[in-house]
């Protein structure tokens, strides 16, 4: 006979469905993430990162050797403000992602991490003109209180 311990310290629990304010680690300061909305449906997430500037006009998920001669890119959408955005799957919350990002200045790709902090999350909840609100739930309607 044999018993095993499983340790959960550290565990990441999947976060419910909706869309939330979490903070993100960038690995480089000349890549700031200021902003990020991250949705979660079903245990799978997804991310809107707003940059601080405009220097960044194109991601890869993986490295800048693979994003230099792939076909496929995520590209920016400016918000109301002129920031740069960006929409992208995020696999897993905690870990560090591989991104590269393309410079406008240098034509050049550069490797980056982001770690998405699910710690401190804030659910986006939108308050109505009648003083009710809705709590938004990631994409499929919304929950009127």
């Amino acid at each position: 006979d044999r018993i095993l311990t499983f340790k959960s310290e550290g565990a990441v629990q999947a976060m419910a469905n909706g869309r939330y304010n979490i903070a993100v680690e960038s690995s480089s300061d000349m890549f700031k993430v200021v902003g990020c909305v991250l949705t979660a449906k079903n245990g799978a997430y997804s991310a809107t990162i707003t940059m601080s500037g405009t220097g960044y006009d194109k991601l890869f998920l993986g490295t800048g050797e693979d994003a230099a001669v792939a076909e496929a890119h995520i590209e920016y959408v400016a918000d109301a403000e002129g920031a740069y955005a960006f929409t992208f799957p995020v696999a897993q919350l905690e870990v560090p992602v591989a991104v590269a990002a393309h410079s406008v200045k240098k034509d050049s790709w550069y490797d980056r991490e982001l770690t998405f902090r699910s710690e401190g999350a804030e659910k986006i909840v939108v308050v109505l003109a009648d003083g009710t609100f809705v709590i938004i739930d990631g994409g499929e309607g919304a929950e009127r209180a």
